[in-house]
């Protein structure tokens, strides 16, 4: 039996069973550990006669051969794997990942320190520790960046148990089977460090981050994360909000976050002025409560569509509070280069060409403004630039002022825009505040949505800003439920705390993880968190589904 208890992506934390023993995953498999457990554990694998990576091949696979594969019904063995380019590998990992979720993936003989946090990423559930035995008796030290050849080092730069007990004379002088075995017992902890610092980057749903840095220190590593990255498949699994901070690096443009932001904001995107006014980003999120912007603010009245470019984000206004615009850092050097100022333009270009704008102004300097000016030149716009000397200068404030001031609009509800913006991308309905009574208060970012309902207010949305997403109540879970959007049909009992795939009967296909759900039955309706996908929760995977935020009856 697997329990899914926590994921990102397709990477996963779970509980299983083997003769009555629990385990948790990711798992490692320590050759070195003549513990029972482990033992009655292995017993239970079953790895064929043949790698099983030849199915994956029609020309080199015979049907003969299939009574020669691994068969087992709750662990997918696949041997072989080591042989495979890094391109292969990752795309046959995430098919066989998404097509059995409900089985355990365990790759025998191919994990290390360097590459585990990668195989975990595409769905490994299982690993061992034969390379790093293998290595260990071949003389190499190894470390989650790199490796030595234990005769080439001065000193261990490491403190575990093995490294605390020898230095590396001490080791150098030891026979070989006790050298070996120091060096393969120092591998396996650098591999179980791995898969342990896996499974708190998961829980913190900051898997992904790790990945980035530690991608350009192998290209092997780079190329698996490459194509996870492109895959189709990994998109369904992906979540569009999270409670962690993206680290973007300006060429993080394929990244899922990045992918997907811009996907639907150029979906939605939808400005209402004749005027444009583009700002570059700040350190601070959301914008608006930056130092910068406030100060520009104070100074000059801003009635006009907005829109904020970094690197490699393009964000109008009305989307500044939606993840991952509201909580992203970059490495900020002033410097662009050209790929950055033509993917950043480009974008800039396809917001811009949403409107119908009669002047578009550009409060800018440097490379900003050569994002700007190749986003003109491809879109064959003009543009008015109003910085100079500092886009917080009395004179650059003062030139901004005058050319936006005849094109503010006194209609123009920057509050009421974003919050219509963000329905549509979150859950791909369109609703006017306007068609009803409803209330916008609170201090920004921390906005809150009422409605009046049979004489008095009741609370319709709020925005949460640790997920960059909204939060809904009762008459906005109504419009979902109405509308079969986001919705989740689960069995007929009241649940509390968490709901389990097991009570579920059916859910929307398009929900993904952190996504905000409406769960119903004859007699109630919820509103709850997905903490696994829709196609998941149909595929009646083990473990949590829906974590319950709040109910009523459905009347």
């Amino acid at each position: 039996m697997v329990n899914i208890e926590r994921k990102e992506g397709l990477a996963r934390i779970c509980k299983i069973e083997v003769d009555n023993i629990t385990y948790e995953t990711p798992l490692l498999l320590d050759f070195l550990d003549g513990k029972d457990s482990l033992k009655r554990f292995i017993k239970n694998i079953d790895f064929g006669k043949i790698p099983s990576v030849i199915e994956r091949f029609p020309a080199l696979y015979n049907s003969k051969f299939s009574v020669l594969k691994p068969v087992n019904d709750n662990i997918e063995v696949l041997t072989g794997f080591s042989a495979l380019d890094p391109k292969d590998l990752a795309e046959i990992l995430i098919n066989i990942r998404v097509n059995n979720i409900n089985k355990l993936i365990y790759i025998p003989a191919i994990a290390t320190p360097k590459n585990a946090l990668f195989l975990i990423n595409l769905g490994v559930d299982i690993l061992d520790n034969i390379i790093p035995i293998i290595k260990g008796y071949s003389g190499f030290y190894m470390l989650p960046t790199c490796e030595f050849k234990l005769d080439s080092m001065k000193e261990l730069p490491c403190c575990c148990e093995v490294c605390s007990s020898y230095s590396v004379k001490d080791l150098i002088n030891l026979d070989y089977a006790e050298r070996s075995l120091a060096l393969a017992r120092h591998n396996t902890i650098m591999l179980e460090s791995q898969i342990k610092l896996a499974k708190e980057l998961i829980k913190e749903e900051n898997l992904r981050n790790s990945l980035d840095g530690l991608s350009r220190l192998d290209p092997f590593n780079s190329v698996i994360l490459r194509i996870y990255d492109e895959s189709d498949a990994t998109k369904k699994y992906y979540p569009r909000f999270k409670k962690s901070k993206v680290i973007l690096f300006k060429d993080s443009y394929s990244r899922p976050e990045v992918k997907v932001f811009f996907e639907r904001a150029l979906e939605v995107y939808s400005p209402k002025t004749k005027a444009l006014l583009i700002l570059p980003c700040t350190a601070t999120k959301p914008y608006l409560i930056s130092k910068t912007h406030r100060k520009i603010r104070e100074f000059v009245k801003i009635s006009i569509n907005e829109i904020i470019i970094s690197s490699p984000l393009v964000v109008p206004r009305e989307l500044e509070l939606i993840y991952p615009s509201i909580n992203y850092d970059v490495p900020v050097t002033g410097i662009w280069d050209e790929d950055e100022i033509r993917f950043v333009g480009t974008k800039l270009w396809q917001f811009i060409r949403k409107g119908n704008f009669e002047k578009i102004i550009a409060h800018v300097e440097s490379g900003y403004k050569k994002v700007v000016e190749y986003a003109s030149k491809i879109g064959g716009f003009d543009v008015i630039y109003t910085a100079e000397g500092g886009i917080l200068s009395k004179q650059s404030l003062e030139r901004l002022k005058r050319e936006i001031e005849k094109y503010n609009d006194p209609n123009f509800d920057l509050r009421r825009n974003l919050i219509e913006h963000m329905i549509e991308y979150q859950f791909y309905i369109k609703i006017d505040l306007n068609d009803n009574y409803h209330e916008i208060s609170g201090k920004y970012p921390e906005l809150k949505v009422f409605v009046e309902k049979n004489g008095k207010k009741e609370m319709f949305l709020r925005i949460d800003t640790n997920y960059g997403m909204l939060d809904i109540y009762k008459e906005f879970a109504k419009i979902l439920y109405n509308k079969k959007k986001f919705t989740v049909l689960i069995d007929e009992f009241d649940p509390k705390g968490t709901i389990f795939s097991k009570g579920v009967i059916k859910a929307n296909e398009n929900i993904k993880q952190n996504d905000l759900v409406v769960f119903f039955n004859s007699f109630l309706i919820g509103v709850g968190r997905a903490l696994i996908s829709g196609n998941e929760m149909n595929k009646k995977v083990d473990g949590f589904a829906i974590k319950v935020k709040r109910k009523w009856s459905i009347n």
